[in-house]
């Protein structure tokens, strides 16, 4: 008789934990000050499958679908028969437009096709603050101070991103500004590998595409109050709902009231 190896139980390995207060650098890459993460953007869980989702709906989106070949019935030409039926000996045929002939229509060609994909903008936002997240968890988020008054210049941005270590020959680096801010699109437009984004216009795929994301201070507590102005909503609908509730159940009771007397 055999004998079965008992398993021996495993060992649970712990989390990493991740701290919501974070470094806030200067332009020279000096630590200045701390910044308190909001827990429900960047501490929430990542969910590897809707992240791939996000990502497809967003590249199928991408495609415009435009290319077509024509047909034989959208060439341009005459549709009379080349030559009589029979007796030339040759292959019977019948419009110069048929798909045998150069200049023809294109059979089973491409045609246009809409590819576009639609996803709710409660999946959204999950997914970005999943990548959001996910970047910190890994360590890969810088949050700067100072670039309101930066001069549009391309060897001062270069320089900053040199001071906060994050300027290689393969660069692939995202900074979120709170606002469209001309000067600071200026100074960086021109850097290969790195792109410029609002706080209001990012999206998952932007996050998840760069190794590396900068945000400004600015941008940060403006998510603060976004997630303060959602928690208050939400408070707010949910009182209403209660509300509601007690009204319709006081109702019923009068109700059943009168009919008793």
């Amino acid at each position: 008789m055999a004998r079965v190896k008992k398993l021996s139980p495993q060992k649970e390995v712990p989390s990493k934990r991740i701290s919501f207060s974070h470094d806030i650098v200067d332009k020279e890459g000096k630590v200045v000050a701390k910044a308190v993460l909001p827990k429900e953007v960047f501490g929430v869980k990542v969910d590897p499958r809707l992240l791939s989702q996000v990502v497809r709906v967003y590249l199928a989106n991408q495609r415009g679908g435009t290319r077509k070949a024509k047909t034989r019935g959208d060439v341009s030409g005459s549709t009379r028969k080349v030559y009589r039926q029979k007796g030339t000996g040759r292959a019977r045929h019948g419009s110069s437009k048929a798909p045998i002939y150069i200049g023809g229509g294109v059979a089973h060609g491409p045609t246009q096709t809409d590819f576009s994909l639609r996803i709710s903008k409660k999946l959204k936002q999950k997914a970005l603050f999943g990548a959001l997240s996910q970047k910190l968890q890994e360590g890969k988020l810088t949050i700067i101070r100072g670039l309101t008054q930066l001069t549009p210049k391309t060897k001062e941005m270069v320089q900053i991103l040199r001071n906060i270590k994050i300027l290689t020959k393969k660069m692939n680096a995202l900074l979120v500004l709170p606002e469209i801010l001309p000067n600071v699109f200026l100074a960086g437009r021109n850097i290969e590998g790195f792109s410029i984004t609002a706080v209001k216009q990012m999206y998952s795929f932007q996050v998840l595409n760069a190794q590396h994301l900068i945000m400004m201070e600015e941008a940060v507590d403006f998510l603060k109050e976004k997630d303060k102005r959602k928690n208050v909503s939400s408070v707010k609908v949910e009182e209403k709902f209660q509300g509601s509730v007690k009204k319709r159940t006081m109702e019923k009771k009068a109700m059943v009231k009168e009919r008793e007397n």
